[in-house]
């Protein structure tokens, strides 16, 4: 049981750490990205709720894994839509 428990943390951890890196890059994608100022804060307004970082409590990281990776492919789309190279 311990083992299959550190397989599934360290599991978790993996995942964590690779929206990490996804949440960083796109972070960084829109603070250089060349668009109206309204649309960057929007985007930087839904980035933050994807930051598993801020997910406090068992029931928000559920919540935040539902979706997490559909939302940072949509934002990713958008961004690379609005502004191409960024």
């Amino acid at each position: 049981a311990s083992r299959l428990r550190a397989g599934r943390d360290s599991v978790g951890r993996g995942i964590a750490a690779s929206l990490r890196g996804e949440y960083a890059a796109l972070a960084e994608s829109i603070e250089v990205a060349v668009v109206d100022p309204a649309v960057k804060a929007g985007w930087r307004d839904r980035l933050a709720r994807l930051d598993p970082d801020g997910w406090e409590s068992p029931e928000a990281v559920l919540a935040g894994m539902a979706t997490v990776q559909r939302d940072l492919d949509v934002l990713t789309d958008e961004l690379g839509r609005a502004a191409p190279g960024a």
